[in-house]
């Protein structure tokens, strides 16, 4: 190492830590899906994520937030959820998947899926100094639009689409 390296290696401890948190911890590894999560305005969704090797995570940190604006959607820690910093619009929305903890399981459910719950949620989990995260993009659509008594361009009572009756 050359002078100016040993000094900031010895001398930037906050360098050290981002480069921790950015790269996570040996030993933390926590895991998301490979693909998008689907589901459709006002249904629940299970976002997955979970810890490998499977371990106890009873008595970790647990973040979950949308990864463009960093806001909390659900904090836990130490077997209790902490609403202090949850975003207003997942107030009474969001729930820990506690049966599952102690397995490594993370999934975050949210109850009555809106449209601008469509992007990507972060997974954080922290344990004393270890750190990792993984990354859940959720897609939300509209879903199907009923077209009961819809044939062929025409309602049921015979007018053409985008025809008025005058």
């Amino acid at each position: 190492l050359s002078v100016p390296s040993l000094f900031c290696f010895r001398s930037c401890p906050q360098l050290l830590l981002l480069l921790q948190h950015r790269w996570g911890s040996p030993g933390l590894r926590v895991v998301g899906p490979g693909q998008p999560v689907t589901a459709t305005v006002g249904q629940d969704v299970v976002l997955p994520c979970h810890l490998s090797p499977q371990r106890d995570a009873r008595s970790l940190e647990v973040r979950w937030i949308r990864d463009h604006i960093s806001e909390t959607v659900h904090h836990y820690r130490n077997g209790e959820d902490l609403y202090g910093e949850q975003m207003g619009a997942y107030a009474g929305r969001t729930e820990l998947a506690r049966d599952g903890l102690s397995d490594g399981s993370l999934d975050l459910r949210i109850t009555g899926l809106r449209l601008s719950d469509d992007g990507l949620y972060v997974c954080i989990v922290k344990d004393g100094d270890a750190y990792d995260e993984a990354t859940v993009h959720l897609v939300v659509s509209i879903g199907k639009l009923a077209a009961q008594g819809w044939s062929r361009g025409r309602c049921s009572a015979g007018t053409p689409l985008g025809v008025e009756q005058g």
